[in-house]
């Protein structure tokens, strides 16, 4: 308990010094900032932390599933993500990191439930009718971790993402870890490892 504290805290304090540092201001009412992050110019409530990590869960498993990921993103109470059109499978695949995602946010230390976030979907049926998906959510989440958290910094920090600067944040990492200088062992999902 004493280690999920002290991750918590240093994570408190580096989104409170990123936070100051772009000086982004994120209006809330009073009703949500029960247990907060704050500080002079920034309230982040605990709530929309453990949405960020949940939206970004699910926009990195919608690329790792080879599906586009919506326009654009944003943190908000009532957050809303649209797939477009997904098969059945696929769309569980992709809650289901979203809330492994959120769930793994709390034993970081991070507390709170994410708040309602509304998927928008045209379901298509699966080709070849229910099928496992080719990795489990656990899977996913385990080897896109990386990306998953990047996604949420950058998301407490802007507010909103567009498509763009998600696919950034996650081939950025992917060209770099594919560098000449770093040409280690492979992790098995095709990055290398140094």
């Amino acid at each position: 308990m004493k280690r999920h504290r002290e991750l918590f805290g240093a994570q408190v304090a580096e989104i409170r010094e990123e936070l100051l540092r772009l000086g982004a201001c994120l209006q809330v009412s009073p009703a949500n900032l029960s247990t907060s992050v704050s500080s002079e110019h920034v309230v982040t409530p605990t709530d929309l932390m453990a949405t960020a990590y949940e939206l970004a869960g699910y926009a990195v498993a919608t690329l790792a599933l080879g599906r586009s990921i919506p326009q654009k993103i944003v943190l908000e109470e009532d957050a809303k993500y649209d797939l477009g059109r997904c098969s059945e499978s696929d769309l569980d695949t992709i809650w289901a990191v979203g809330n492994l995602a959120a769930e793994r946010s709390r034993d970081d230390g991070c507390p709170g439930q994410p708040g309602l976030t509304v998927i928008i979907v045209k379901l298509e049926s699966d080709i070849a009718g229910a099928t496992a998906p080719d990795q489990p959510p656990e899977c996913i989440l385990d080897e896109n971790w990386i990306d998953i958290v990047r996604v949420r910094r950058l998301l407490i920090e802007r507010g909103s993402l567009s498509n763009g600067d998600i696919e950034n944040q996650i081939f950025e990492r992917d060209q770099s870890d594919t560098s000449p200088t770093n040409s280690g062992m492979n992790d098995g999902s095709g990055r290398k490892l140094a």
